[in-house]
């Protein structure tokens, strides 16, 4: 059965968000290092350091939230958790969005003191600053992302399947620029069931008006994306950016380092 249709995931298959990620932690801290307000004696703190102490604090809330459940179920991770407001239809992100709010300032509060600084001011700086670096990344296409996209779309119908917070990822797609290259998109809380599930996949093409076999899935995650594909019935390609392990469930139909080489494959 010819293609149809592609189904992409976004982050770290077109989006290098866990680049933008560290970049936005480093940042956020490089102006902690250069605070300074009158009268002010204290060492301000070595910027790499709480950069590395705010991840690092940020993966413990983050592991030890009540919402831990939730977000390996849909697919929101600590980076995420630590700038997303968490708006939407789901009445479970309400306690969540309550929950966030303290665990952003709680990760800054933390990571300075691990430092010797206690100061409520600068880790509530942080906590917006690092908001806005974040979102300020959110155009971090692989360099191999667009011109992919524009050699495609028209040959083909495009979708996005993506699991996550919906003010997370639909912020990420529109100021990515790439919003109008998908005329269907999955957000997996929005959808109400995340990859590998092979429920979203089917949603997805339901509204693509395609067949399981004329659709292919391009994506990073072995367990998420490939897996998923999988379970549907759907072609897998496998993006392998980083050099990460397959795991054993999973099974791509091909595997590139480069979306360059996938429109020969499809």
């Amino acid at each position: 059965m010819p293609t149809r249709a592609v189904l992409f995931d976004l982050d770290d298959t077109l989006l290098a968000d866990d680049a933008a990620t560290h970049a936005a932690l480093r940042a956020t801290a490089a102006v902690a290092a250069t605070q300074r307000r009158p009268g002010d004696s204290t060492t301000r703190p070595d910027a790499e350091t709480l950069a590395r102490a705010a991840w690092l604090h940020a993966l413990d809330g983050w592991e030890h939230s009540p919402h831990r459940d939730y977000f390996e179920t849909f697919g929101i991770s600590a980076g995420e958790c630590l700038w997303g407001r968490f708006i939407g239809e789901d009445p479970r992100l309400r306690p969540i969005a309550r929950w966030a709010i303290a665990y952003q300032l709680e990760t800054w509060e933390r990571a300075l003191a691990d430092l010797g600084l206690r100061d409520d001011l600068l880790a509530a700086t942080l906590t917006e600053r690092f908001r806005m670096e974040k979102r300020a990344r959110h155009d971090w296409l692989f360099a191999d992302a667009l011109p992919t996209l524009d050699r495609l779309r028209g040959a083909y119908a495009l979708a996005l399947i993506t699991n996550g917070a919906p003010d997370i990822q639909r912020d990420k797609l529109a100021h990515s620029g790439i919003e109008s290259y998908f005329p269907v998109v999955a957000v997996s809380v929005e959808a109400g069931v995340a990859k590998p599930d092979p429920a979203i996949f089917a949603q997805t093409l339901a509204a693509l008006e395609v067949t399981p076999d004329e659709a292919v899935m391009v994506g990073d995650s072995p367990g998420r994306d490939i897996l998923g594909a999988n379970r549907a019935g759907v072609r897998a390609i496998w993006i392998r950016r980083e050099g990460q392990p397959l795991t054993s469930d999973a099974h791509p139909d091909a595997t590139i380092t480069t979306l360059d080489d996938l429109a020969a494959l499809l």
